[in-house]
């Protein structure tokens, strides 16, 4: 009887009106949804609410219009919001899109307003139908006071991937101390999230220069971006030569491409300043080892880890020693030398000593001559280090070699440098070099002499002609006494059981005085 068809018949119909009747209710659920969204899109939030309020149960402290607790906590005005609350307003009140009071005062960036709602029970880690959190909303104000303040009530300083990452906002807006709040509450500083990225091409992105430095010296991955897209694409992308410098200084791959198969030159500008740093870079990085980047931009901690290749050679003859000579980084100079560094030139064509001769680095020049460098090394195209600095019109430097014994008369071939200072009419090194006794007769190999380069109208001329004729008595004491003592040794005429002022001499300090015995002693 019970398997008969009069049953089968009731139970097909009653599936049949409980489908329908299923079917009917979520008809309504979704127009509703689209009615409440046409409100919405209208401005008429409270008809808006009053149909979600219908669609989810009628919970009549759940959903609400902006309420005054809103616009309290989003102006700012504490006593209100007190006030408010005392009356019994519930304080996780939210909107149509479950925006909180919470989240429009942290919004404004009133930290005073956001501790009184966290004391009185608000949700910390509530989440907008956008997936904002309160958290977000600080990052977005750049309000650092706020971001302590819900840290301190829990809130979570690193979210599911599908929610708004404050870390990412902060960068993007360029609010580098809430950035720098979050990282140390330990945030994945390399976190992708989709769309958007890493914090780091967020910062290349927007150009946030302050941000991407902070990032890179935290430690964050200097080729992580937005899945095959890498920071070094979004800088060329925006032109930012600034932070092209940066990225590469921290190694970013310039060969690395983004899924169209570009790689970060492609995408610079053409004649742009950018594409200029990035061909400059693809030549230095294609056949230098990460121990002469180091070297050419002064990174001591990373030159530590890289000293096993102390005596590195490029296909260009460049050492590490070399390119530290190059930036001028004393305490690279220093450290190579102590692990092993050779200070002699690999080849003519990088010279550490000449380098730094040339650029003017005299505390280099000084730590490579105490290490043994060849203070007279004469290479065919440059000189000596002395002709170099000369030529380079580095007055420390020149006076640093003849002071530690360079040749005076030592040039290119048979230029001096007396020739060289004569071609750019340079006074004091005119002065500097006869005093340690260059040869104002010696000819270079168009037969000149160096009186015969000066221009015509300078007054170097006169300097040449008064110093006409045969050096003093005690020019060519002093001369022959500081022979004796060799190079790196006349340190030691102080030592000397004379005079102050003769010591002083001999030492040319105070050339004044030096000046004055000679032209007491002509008079005598």
């Amino acid at each position: 009887m019970e398997d008969g068809p009069v049953f089968y018949g009731f139970k097909n119909i009653f599936i049949t009106m409980f489908a329908t009747f299923f079917f009917f209710k979520l008809l309504i659920k979704v127009f509703l949804a689209l009615l409440t969204h046409f409100y919405i899109v209208k401005g008429n939030r409270k008809e808006a609410a009053r149909i979600a309020e219908e669609i989810y149960g009628g919970i009549s402290d759940c959903w609400a219009d902006r309420s005054p607790l809103h616009e309290a906590a989003a102006q700012g005005r504490l006593l209100a919001l007190k006030t408010l609350i005392a009356q019994g307003v519930n304080v996780n009140l939210v909107t149509i899109n479950r925006v909180s009071s919470l989240h429009e005062a942290c919004l404004g960036g009133h930290v005073a307003c956001a501790k009184v709602l966290l004391e009185n029970g608000a949700h910390v880690n509530a989440v907008t139908v956008h997936g904002a959190t309160p958290l977000f909303n600080a990052c977005c104000s750049g309000s650092a006071a706020c971001v302590n303040v819900l840290l301190e009530f829990g809130a979570k300083a690193q979210l599911e991937v599908h929610l708004a990452s404050p870390t990412h906002e902060a960068v993007k807006r360029g609010h580098r101390e809430c950035m720098e709040i979050l990282l140390a509450n330990n945030v994945n500083i390399d976190q992708e999230v989709p769309q958007i990225g890493t914090p780091l091409y967020v910062a290349c992105t927007y150009q946030r220069v302050e941000c991407v430095k902070k990032l890179l010296e935290l430690g964050a991955s200097v080729d992580n971006g937005q899945w095959m897209d890498t920071p070094l694409h979004a800088a060329a992308r925006q032109s930012s030569a600034e932070i092209i410098h940066l990225l590469t200084d921290y190694g970013a791959n310039l060969k690395l491409r983004n899924a169209q198969g570009k790689s970060a030159l492609d995408l610079a500008a053409p004649q742009s300043s950018v594409e200029q740093a990035l061909l400059l870079r693809e030549d230095i990085v294609s056949y230098w080892s990460p121990v002469h980047e180091a070297a050419i931009h002064g990174r001591l901690f990373y030159l530590r880890n890289l000293i096993n290749q102390v005596n590195a050679v490029t296909t260009d003859w460049h050492t590490p020693l070399f390119n530290a000579c190059i930036s001028g980084s004393l305490d690279c100079v220093h450290l190579l030398l102590q692990h092993g560094a050779s200070p002699h030139s690999e080849s003519d064509l990088a010279s550490p000593i000449h380098e730094a001769a040339k650029r003017g680095h005299v505390e280099c020049v000084e730590m490579l001559i105490a290490h043994g460098a060849n203070i007279n090394h004469n290479i065919s195209l440059l000189g000596t280090p002395l002709y170099l600095a000369c030529e380079k019109q580095q007055i420390a430097c020149a006076k640093k070699l003849l002071e530690s014994g360079a040749s005076v008369n030592q040039g290119r071939d048979l230029d001096t440098p007396l020739h060289a200072v004569a071609r750019l009419s340079n006074g004091e090194l005119a002065c500097l070099l006869m005093d340690f006794g260059a040869n104002t007769q010696a000819r270079n190999a168009d037969g000149k002499r160096p009186v015969e380069l000066v221009p015509p109208d300078s007054p170097l001329i006169n300097l040449f002609l008064q110093r006409e004729g045969p050096a003093s008595l005690m020019e060519l004491c002093r001369l022959r006494i500081r022979q004796c003592f060799g190079i790196q040794q006349h340190h030691k005429i102080s030592e000397l059981t004379l005079p102050e002022t003769l010591k002083q001499f001999l030492l040319h300090i105070n050339c004044v005085e030096g000046m004055d015995l000679q032209t007491r002693a002509k008079r005598n």
